[in-house]
């Protein structure tokens, strides 16, 4: 399936990194793309024409053979797909959709985007035909953003609110035991697991007199010890590690130039040591958000807004150096 890129442009920076990309969708507004395991497929979040709530659809990796496979009724988020793979597979999402009240869609109201933490989302397995499995979060409050560990589905990671407050747990499916990773008055969330699994890399915005900065934090599970990653002063968000596990790759509004926060959003780079800042893409024509890597680290999916809305792009990716 040949997708066109028409009227979008990559600078030299960006050309280094990403190599050969190619725009994915085209309708609606989409964005928070996750390759599953065999890199065949794609699961990603979209907003119809028309409407104004996400729902969770699987196309191929080439763009083609789009599938809408959420309910369609109230709000869905972060679909991730389960390590091993069935046939259908399997993959997550978040959905209020057992919540008639979030049904009716409005108009969105123009300005800043806000995302809602609603108190009826929970997350759910479901598999590539539609079919819901189970509910598998399930607490008061708002429960999302989900992660498998990439060799070991028993355990998961995600934000609740079961405490009152935005935190990240982790939980063992099979046994039920919890770990309360994050403590922090604020959001903390967005939470994935290395690929080792001994340790959860997420955000937090932490500075209630600075709402719009959000920093990187690492949690190591063996050692129940917290390290702050970036100091960047931005809001720095959407962590997601390598597979290799020496580096992540992340979004942020900071502005390597002025070293403070800028009009857009761009992709970078940074070692687990919390070193070697290296920026990924520094388009002046949108914002680069949420990127992602399949699972053999050869290709990224990323959000962005360069082609006049929020759009899925994928390209071949080529390591930068950290010294």
């Amino acid at each position: 399936m040949l997708l066109l890129t028409l009227g979008v442009s990559f600078t030299s920076l960006e050309k280094k990194y990403l190599i050969d990309p190619v725009q994915l969708t085209h309708e609606g507004e989409n964005g928070e793309a996750y390759f599953s395991p065999d890199g065949r497929y794609i699961s990603f979040q979209g907003i119809p024409p028309g409407k104004s709530h996400y729902r969770i659809y699987v196309m191929r990796a080439d763009g083609s053979h789009v599938k809408q496979i959420s309910p369609g009724k109230g709000k869905t988020t972060c679909s991730f797909f389960h390590p091993h793979f069935p046939n259908p597979p399997y993959l997550i999402y978040a959905s209020t959709h057992e919540d008639t009240t979030t049904w009716k869609e409005e108009p969105r109201k123009k300005g800043r985007y806000k995302w809602s933490f609603d108190k009826g989302m929970d997350i759910y397995l479901a598999d590539t035909n539609g079919r819901i499995l189970k509910k598998i979060i399930s607490y008061p409050g708002y429960d999302a953003e989900g992660s498998f560990c990439p060799s070991n589905p028993d355990l998961f990671v995600w934000t609740s609110q079961r405490t009152g407050d935005l935190e990240v747990w982790v939980k063992n499916l099979r046994t039920g035991e919890e770990i309360q990773v994050t403590h922090s008055p604020g959001y903390d969330g967005g939470p994935f697991f290395s690929p080792d699994c001994k340790k959860v890399i997420y955000r937090s915005f932490r500075d209630p007199k600075r709402p719009r900065v959000a920093e990187i934090y690492i949690y190591d599970l063996e050692k129940r010890q917290e390290k702050q990653l970036t100091h960047l002063n931005a809001l720095s968000w959407a962590p997601y590690f390598h597979p290799s596990g020496r580096y992540f790759i992340f979004s942020s509004n900071y502005d390597p130039k002025t070293g403070k926060m800028g009009r857009r959003f761009h992709l970078f780079v940074m070692d687990t040591s919390g070193q070697h800042l290296v920026q990924i893409t520094d388009s002046d024509e949108g914002s680069d958000l949420l990127p992602t890597f399949s699972w053999d680290g050869k290709y990224i999916l990323w959000t962005s807004t360069r082609s006049g809305n929020s759009q899925i792009w994928k390209a071949k990716w080529r390591e930068p150096e950290l010294k």
